[in-house]
């Protein structure tokens, strides 16, 4: 009888981690992983920094400086080590998310949050972009999690100044969006989340752009920006994402769509349904005036799905066989990638495997 008792808290901890293991294996299986076609333009911005390379599609590179901040303080050279450097990036921060949404929730509901959010469209954006800056911007964001976790704003601020050097435009929207849906949710979130706004870190995201930009500007690089260039495109964008509008629609959250709609049927008060529709609406203005879809919306909107998910998980309203049912939708339903009216990740097996030949030499 005793072994028994002990037998099955074991076995349940053990499906709960091969589970997790499933998840993180089938995030990357289904959606692939592909190297950035823009990792030569990064690695070839990371050995001249803190100068700007030339070319209105190159000098924004520049811009995200933690990356290359961390490649030129490691004894790395090559270009194959800033590609698994990258790599790196992108493993460490989805670990590290997944590690702060099981922390948010009872242990009853530890598991679930972490597949939820190993599927969620985040990680198959920074596995499809490895070489890009997008794994270390998502590590700044883990960094600001974790801080807000604490709940110290000092150490919110502090966290704001990496993401600030990284990604000051993705940063900015990114933390506005968020603090409207915890607007929304914080009733539902654990201390310190609860009494905590995030938008303290937004301090921090200041400071690191102005120490981004002051040691460019000493260092005699143009202050263009990353808009410089691409201004041109805008009206062509707009008309690809009419275009392209229900596969476009699907892609914003994939199968983590089922998050958000019962979360929506779920709750009551309309104040906070139109917060979260107005930070949604701030993220895909940002998306329909940039070429790279959905990849801005989700790098921008990864933060507040991972509230979400905590905060209806937290709600303690479903039922078990709701939850199933969510689940699987988002077990099933695969992130896809636009590139125009293309969808460049539908041979997800091909790049997996070439993308494997190359992280490897």
């Amino acid at each position: 009888m005793h072994s028994s008792a002990l037998k099955t808290p074991r076995v349940a901890m053990l499906a709960s981690i091969g589970g997790v293991l499933v998840a993180f294996v089938w995030s990357i299986v289904r959606s692939g992983a592909t190297i950035s076609p823009g990792l030569s333009d990064a690695y070839n911005a990371a050995v001249i920094w803190p100068r700007v390379p030339s070319g209105e599609f190159s000098s924004f590179y520049a811009d995200s400086a933690l990356g290359i901040l961390v490649f030129r303080a490691l004894p790395l050279q090559s270009e194959q080590q800033f590609l698994l450097l990258s790599a790196t990036a992108a493993i460490t921060a989805v670990i590290a998310l997944a590690g702060w949404a099981a922390w948010a929730v009872p242990s009853e509901f530890k598991s679930r949050a972490v597949r939820l959010m190993l599927l969620a469209p985040l990680p198959a954006v920074l596995f499809n972009w490895l070489g890009f800056y997008d794994g270390f911007t998502a590590l700044a964001w883990a960094a600001i999690f974790w801080a807000w976790a604490s709940g110290n704003r000092v150490l919110l601020v502090l966290a704001g100044i990496l993401l600030g050097l990284q990604h000051f435009e993705q940063g900015v929207l990114g933390l506005i969006a968020l603090t409207l849906v915890w607007f929304a949710v914080r009733s539902n979130l654990r201390e310190p989340l609860r009494n905590r706004v995030p938008i303290w870190a937004v301090i921090g995201l200041g400071i690191g752009k102005v120490i981004l930009m002051t040691t460019l500007a000493l260092n005699g690089s143009e202050l263009s920006g990353r808009t410089s260039g691409v201004s041109a495109y805008y009206r062509e964008w707009i008309i690809t994402a009419i275009n392209t509008g229900p596969m476009l629609l699907w892609s914003l959250f994939a199968g983590s769509w089922a998050i958000v709609i019962a979360w929506w049927l779920r709750e009551s008060h309309r104040r906070n349904q139109i917060l979260v529709i107005l930070a949604i609406a701030l993220a895909l203005g940002a998306a329909l005036i940039s070429g790279d879809r959905p990849r801005v919306f989700i790098m921008i909107t990864a933060p507040l799905l991972l509230v979400l998910t905590i905060g209806l998980l937290m709600d303690q309203g479903l039922s078990r066989r709701s939850w199933i049912g969510i689940e699987t939708i988002v077990w099933i339903g695969p992130p896809i990638a636009l590139w125009g009216s293309k969808v460049v990740n539908s041979n997800a097996l091909d790049h997996l495997i070439m993308t494997f030949s190359s992280l490897t030499g």
